[in-house]
């Protein structure tokens, strides 16, 4: 496997697994990733069900993806390597998973979550729920929430995904968000709150939360304001900063801004909204700082410019698999 790949997603190490079965510091560090967040386990039964679902059901599309031959050499060529690894890269993650994690993994996914929450979006689905108390939530695609309401208390758990609070504030019924990472209460506002591949992260449009991260302690955050807490090796980061309040959840509106954000940040952000798998190759260009506002009805069309931003390369390989190489 090309050192240039640093696979941070349960397809990606799929991938790079059986294409060098052997590799014991690969072995390692998949072992590292793995032991790093229960996030990452969760995915990995999530993903190895799935491919078994997918092998007893057949691969109904296979003849789609059968034909590799010149995005290979089309990749090989513009990065000026020779082809063995990246051509094995690509030939594998098609032929093997990377299609069938676009069918099942999401599907398997979506299957658990609908048993589990009392609501649930589909890819590039977004949905609003009126509460019976006045309030509103607006699910994020690939999102789920589960409720438990009752004369004392409002609570909702984020389970997967992106949701955006309009709260009709009460003190005789405190309405809280939780997720694994945050506990956050209203206190009269408009907030987001957001859980991705390794972070999560708090936002408030109107008004003022309460949060209480893994910390412990309580703290407020207002309008324009945010709380993110990311996973590193076996512990977490946690940073706040601050922004326009109008950009908050502006992903309801159908974009997605980005401020000086990892390319890879904007892309999982993006993911919900494309019916198939991204993989970044190259683990420089996920790190690279990214500015600009993607349209969330052409995920295809952000990957382009995200690509164009920084002179990558985009290989759209399928309808399921897209590519965004280092240049």
């Amino acid at each position: 496997m090309s050192e240039d790949f640093n696979p941070t997603t349960a397809v990606e190490w799929k991938i790079a697994l059986s294409e060098e079965p052997d590799d014991s510091v690969l072995r390692e560090r998949f072992e590292a990733w793995l032991a790093a967040a229960e996030d990452h386990r969760k995915e990995w039964r999530e993903l190895t069900q799935g491919l078994e679902n997918f092998r007893q059901i057949g691969p109904l599309y296979r003849e789609k993806w059968a034909s590799l031959s010149s995005v290979e050499q089309n990749i090989a060529s513009k990065q000026g390597r020779p082809k063995r690894r990246p051509a094995s890269f690509v030939r594998f993650s098609i032929a093997g998973f990377a299609a069938a994690a676009a069918v099942t993994f999401i599907w398997s996914s979506d299957l658990l979550l609908r048993l589990q929450a009392d609501y649930v979006t589909g890819t590039a689905e977004t949905r609003t729920v009126s509460l019976s108390d006045g309030s509103e939530l607006i699910l994020a695609p690939r999102s789920a929430v589960k409720m438990s309401y009752s004369v004392e208390k409002r609570d909702i758990r984020l389970l997967k995904g992106e949701a955006l609070f309009k709260v009709r504030h009460d003190m005789a019924r405190p309405f809280e968000v939780h997720t694994d990472k945050f506990t956050v209460t209203d206190i009269g506002t408009i907030f987001d709150v957001r859980m991705s591949q390794g972070e999560e992260e708090v936002s408030v449009r109107e008004g003022e939360v309460r949060v209480q991260d893994v910390s412990g302690g309580f703290h407020n955050l207002n309008a324009g304001t945010w709380e993110r807490i990311r996973t590193v090796n076996s512990g977490v980061s946690v940073t706040q900063g601050s922004g326009a309040p109008e950009d908050v959840g502006a992903w309801s509106a159908g974009q997605i801004i980005a401020k000086e954000n990892s390319v890879s940040t904007v892309v999982d952000r993006l993911k919900p909204y494309y019916r198939g798998v991204v993989v970044l190759y190259g683990s420089s260009f996920g790190e690279k700082s990214l500015t600009g506002v993607y349209d969330t009805s052409d995920p295809i069309g952000a990957f382009r410019a995200i690509a164009a931003a920084h002179h990558a390369q985009m290989h759209q390989v399928s309808p399921w698999l897209t590519i965004l190489a280092a240049p």
